[in-house]
């Protein structure tokens, strides 16, 4: 099993789950096991990262599954809290 302190060192951990979940929306992938076999391919990376830690692998199953019933109820996040400004230390700021 790979330790998630030696992957978190230099937020290794960090940017390897920010760059998975930006490739799986940018390509539009709304199955896990398309992306497994992608990662099987492509990102042996993150194949082992789905393989020895369950909150990476539970991550990504439940981005997917957001991101195919986003597209399914034709999901606008035009109107999402996202598009809000945030302000650093105070959080969401309404006008």
């Amino acid at each position: 099993m790979i330790s998630l302190k030696k992957l978190s060192t230099g937020g290794c951990l960090l940017f390897m789950c920010k760059e998975a979940f930006e490739f799986i929306e940018k390509k539009r992938i709304y199955s896990f096991a398309e992306f497994v076999s992608i990662c099987m391919k492509c990102h042996e990376d993150w194949l082992d990262l789905l393989f020895d830690n369950e909150s990476f692998r539970w991550m990504v199953k439940e981005f997917i599954e957001a991101l195919r019933w986003e597209n399914d109820s034709d999901y606008n996040r035009s109107d999402s809290i996202l598009r809000e400004k945030f302000v650093y230390g105070v959080g969401l700021k309404f006008e």
